[in-house]
């Protein structure tokens, strides 16, 4: 997917993006994964464990130039997440999309298209 947007983005354009870095030790994600925590990854299915530094890495060997990042991921939507999939674990269920999916569904209000 980077090398399509490297590919469609204007000379100087400005690609801006979300990577959720769960591979950071800081995040609950993170400390969770130390002790063994996989639901996310079972029950989510394309869970990548970034760091800050994995994402830049990936940007610049694509030819990208990182000019700005923040840390965005809050704690409470950190701990939403963890309850979701530990939850669909315990209940060995699994529903076929994470929390964002259900507010990409049509009708959600949402997302447009």
């Amino acid at each position: 997917a980077i090398e399509e947007i490297r590919r469609v983005l204007k000379l100087r354009g400005l690609f801006h993006l979300f990577v959720p870095c769960e591979g950071e030790v800081h995040t609950l994600h993170g400390l969770l994964a130390r002790v063994g925590w996989r639901a996310k990854e079972a029950y989510g299915g394309h869970i990548r464990r970034f760091t800050k530094q994995d994402a830049e890495r990936l940007l610049r060997e694509q030819g990208f130039t990182v000019t700005g990042s923040r840390w965005s991921g809050h704690l409470l939507n950190q701990i939403v997440d963890v309850v979701y999939f530990t939850c669909l674990q315990v209940l060995r269920k699994n529903l076929g999309t994470s929390v964002e999916g259900y507010i990409e569904r049509p009708g959600a209000g949402i997302v447009s298209g």
